[in-house]
C-alpha cells in the first residue's frame, strides 16, 4: 500500500474569500519540501501558477480525488520558522 505526502499550502495574494489552506500532493520532484518553504502550485479552475507557502505536511493511505500536485519547490530550506 502506498503512502502519499500531502502539503497544506497558503496561497499568496488570494482574496479573503479564498483565504484558507489548500491541499497539494508532494511528488518526487518536490520530495525535499518542508513546512515554511515556498512553492509554485496550480490554483483555481484555470490552474494558474501561484506562489504559496507550506504550512504543514501530512500523510494519507488514500489519494484524494482531484488533488493537484505541487509544480515546483522554490526554497531548499524553510524561510519561516515554527513560530
Amino acid at each position: 500500500m502506498s503512502e502519499y505526502r500531502i502539503a497544506s499550502v497558503a496561497i499568496e495574494n488570494s482574496a479573503s474569500s479564498f483565504d484558507m489552506a489548500y491541499s497539494y500532493l508532494i511528488d518526487d520532484n518536490c520530495a525535499n519540501v518542508k513546512p515554511g518553504c515556498r512553492v509554485i502550485v496550480p490554483f483555481g479552475k484555470g490552474n494558474k501558477c501561484r506562489q504559496g507557502i507550506v504550512l504543514h505536511i501530512t500523510t494519507s493511505d488514500t489519494l484524494m480525488r482531484g488533488i493537484k500536485k505541487i509544480y515546483q519547490l522554490i526554497d531548499d530550506e524553510p524561510i519561516l520558522s515554527d513560530e
